[in-house]
């Protein structure tokens, strides 16, 4: 597992923001009244799980793109197609995770996000504004989050499969 996401699951704990809940139907978490849906989630975590991602990671790699893709629109000067294609294709070296034009779109934006960020001080500086305190509400289908670890069960670095209706801590 690259260190990439290991800093970026940790900085979701240590910001607490793995806080509330939902009761939207197929939603893991939304962030900002953006849904990222429990398949979603599934899906990158199956993607990205050769890197040694987990679920955790995946959830992570949502929650900044949702809290941060917003930002994009007022770089669209910068943020071409031609930049995006390159942004994905450098994802291994920025995120080290391997992107391409049929990875899931979550993967690819976030490939994007974390590019832009790099090259871009102003951008990176809103988007850590952004999520710095973001609304985040987590689907409580995914434990509960007040145990001594503070992480639901299903989400730890060492499980990758789907969560259960009776999944606790």
């Amino acid at each position: 597992m690259t260190k990439k996401l290991a800093v970026a699951g940790t900085a979701l704990l240590a910001m607490g923001l793995l806080a509330g809940c939902t009761s939207q139907s197929g939603a893991a978490v939304i962030v900002n009244g953006t849904t990222i849906s429990e398949q979603e989630v599934n899906d990158l975590a199956s993607e990205i799980a050769g890197a040694g991602g987990s679920r955790l990671n995946a959830l992570n790699i949502g929650v900044t793109v949702a809290g941060a893709k917003p930002i994009l629109a007022g770089y669209s000067d910068v943020v071409t197609d031609d930049y995006k294609s390159a942004a994905i294709a450098n994802c291994s070296t920025t995120v080290g995770v391997e992107a391409n034009e049929d990875s899931s779109s979550l993967l690819k934006d976030y490939c994007v996000i974390m590019q832009l960020a790099t090259d871009n001080s102003d951008f990176y500086d809103e988007a850590n504004q952004a999520l710095t305190s973001p609304d985040i509400e987590l689907n409580p289908r995914y434990g509960d989050l007040t145990s001594d670890t503070g992480l639901p069960a299903f989400l730890s670095t060492d499980d990758r499969s789907a969560p259960t209706s009776d999944a606790t801590n």
